[in-house]
């Protein structure tokens, strides 16, 4: 969020929300694309929703936007709307911002987050919407501690085409919520921006459970669909696979309990229930990378499956099984 140092002095987390009354909303989001400039979707769930209430905001992206110059389309249950977008490949235009929301693929952490950390500002707070369980504490590791609000999104979506986003199903949704008492405010103030934008999100007060239950439900719809490289619907129809994918869940849940992420089987149960009533527009966005030959977070999935089963000493034979398919398909695609 971007606001003129002129207008507003003192700690902007208590003062500069008012600024927000009297000023444009901008919001430049740290994105990068892969080779083929196209991004997750959770880069394009946010220019789905964020350029509907603006046009006043620049992303930082590398040839997202190619072939764009008359704008975005953006395909919904409302339709076709054409947007406005405004996109820039330099990374110092976050120097002067005091939100940065953080859409890049996990497998870029290393490189994005170390070039933040030398332009953020210091009262300026990264809202995290990675898939991995522990992608916000790693971006502490490198930008800076109490600096990170971790969330998740809940979204259907795929770039059919250069500049031409498709967002499919029913559950859309942006959920963050504060580690400790001392994000309390900015949260509170994060929540009353995106209010004011009509922007959806949730505030919730368990963030760890909720990314537990995002990570838990991507680690089975995206390990499933690659392991065996079909669709979900596909998966839960056959009998063989269907059976696996409990056997999955199964497993993960174990993981899950004993790192005291749930209590019982009820998370399981509402993840199993999600993917049957949406497995007609559910598409992992590592598939669609697998299919289409590009890197894929397999580490922040079905990799950390695996790093959390030694760390917790859970047997897990079924994921672990998921884990070979996916690298020999990944690995006979790179070679190719």
């Amino acid at each position: 969020i971007n606001m003129d140092s002129t207008e507003t002095k003192g700690d902007p987390i208590e003062i500069r929300s008012k600024a927000l009354e009297k000023i444009l909303f901008k919001l430049p989001i740290l994105l990068k694309s892969n080779s083929q400039g196209q991004g997750g979707a959770i880069q394009r769930l946010w220019k789905q929703f964020l350029i509907l209430f603006t046009s006043n905001m620049a992303f930082a992206t590398k040839g997202l936007f190619r072939n764009t110059q008359n704008g975005l389309y953006l395909e919904t249950n409302d339709g076709v709307k054409l947007v406005p977008v405004k996109a820039t490949d330099s990374i110092e235009s976050i120097k002067n911002s005091d939100l940065i929301i953080y859409t890049v693929k996990t497998y870029h952490n290393d490189d994005v987050a170390k070039q933040i950390s030398k332009y953020i500002n210091p009262y300026a707070k990264v809202l995290c919407l990675q898939n991995g369980i522990t992608s916000w504490k790693d971006l502490e590791n490198i930008i800076g501690k109490n600096t990170i609000i971790p969330g998740l999104i809940y979204i259907e979506a795929q770039m059919k085409k250069p500049g031409y986003v498709n967002q499919q199903g029913n559950v859309v949704d942006i959920v963050f919520g504060s580690i400790d008492s001392s994000q309390n405010d900015v949260v509170h103030k994060m929540s009353d921006i995106f209010s004011k934008a009509q922007i959806p999100f949730t505030e919730t007060k368990n963030i760890l459970s909720e990314i537990w239950k995002k990570w838990f439900f991507i680690a089975v719809l995206a390990g499933m669909t690659c392991a065996f490289n079909t669709n979900i619907k596909s998966v839960l129809a056959n009998t063989q696979t269907h059976e696996i994918l409990k056997q999955c869940m199964k497993e993960i849940e174990e993981i899950g309990i004993k790192k005291g992420y749930q209590n019982d089987s009820s998370i399981t149960e509402s993840i199993y229930q999600y993917l049957i009533d949406e497995s007609d527009d559910l598409i992992a966005s590592m598939k669609l990378d697998l299919d289409n030959k590009k890197e894929i977070e397999i580490d922040a999935l079905s990799g950390a499956v695996i790093k959390l089963a030694e760390e917790t000493k859970t047997d897990c034979p079924v994921n672990l099984d998921i884990y070979n398919r996916i690298n020999i398909l990944y690995n006979n695609y790179s070679q190719d």
